[in-house]
C-alpha cells in the first residue's frame, strides 16, 4: 500500500457532495411521484362515490379533495426549499469546514481495505463495508449504509492509476452498482 496523496479542490469537493445530494433528491422524488398517485387514486375514489351513492355528507369531502392537494403541493415547495438551502449554503459550508480541517490527506488501499490517513487520524474501512458504488464523471463513489458518508475520489484527485484499481477492487469484491429504488 503506497500512500496516494489525495489532491483536494472546493469545486471538486463540492461537485462530488452535489453529486451524492441530487442522487438522494431522486430518490425521495420517485417517492413523491408514489404519494402523489396515492393522493389522485383517493380523490377519484371519493369523486366515484359521490356520484354511486345519495350520501349528502360527501360534500365536505369536496372540500378537503382541494385541501389535501394544496397542503401536498406545499409538503412539495417546502421539500424544494429545503433541499436549495442545504445544496447553497450546508453542504457548502461543510466542503469548506471539511478543506481547512484536512487541507492533507492521503489515500491507502489493498485487497481488504481502504484507509484515509490524515494529521490526526486514520479512517480504515473494509470493502465488504460498502453496500455499493456509483460512477460518474472520472469519479467513483462507495457506499455504506448512510450515503451521506460515501466515500468518492476522482482522477483529479489520485489520478488514473489509483482510480483503476479502486474499480478493479470493486469488480473482484462483487460490490453492486447503487440504484434508485
Amino acid at each position: 500500500m503506497v500512500p496516494i496523496p489525495i489532491e483536494t479542490t472546493f469545486e471538486e469537493s463540492y461537485r462530488q457532495i452535489l453529486f451524492i445530494d441530487n442522487f438522494i433528491v431522486t430518490s425521495v422524488a420517485k417517492k413523491n411521484i408514489k404519494r402523489a398517485i396515492v393522493f389522485l387514486t383517493l380523490s377519484i375514489v371519493v369523486i366515484l362515490f359521490f356520484f354511486l351513492t345519495d350520501s349528502d355528507s360527501i360534500v365536505a369531502w369536496f372540500v378537503l379533495i382541494p385541501l389535501f392537494w394544496v397542503c401536498f403541493g406545499l409538503y412539495l415547495i417546502y421539500i424544494k426549499w429545503i433541499t436549495y438551502r442545504r445544496q447553497k449554503f450546508s453542504l457548502r459550508q461543510f466542503v469548506v469546514e471539511a478543506l481547512q480541517e484536512n487541507p492533507s490527506v492521503l489515500l491507502c488501499f489493498s485487497e481488504s481495505e481502504i484507509q484515509l490517513l490524515q494529521k490526526d487520524r486514520t479512517t480504515i474501512a473494509k470493502w465488504d463495508e460498502f453496500k455499493a458504488f456509483l460512477e460518474d464523471q472520472e469519479t467513483v463513489y462507495l457506499f455504506n449504509e448512510n450515503p451521506y458518508l460515501a466515500w468518492s475520489f476522482s482522477t483529479k484527485e489520485i489520478g488514473r492509476s489509483a482510480i483503476d484499481g479502486i474499480k478493479e477492487i470493486i469488480r473482484q469484491k462483487s460490490i453492486p452498482l447503487l440504484t434508485i429504488p
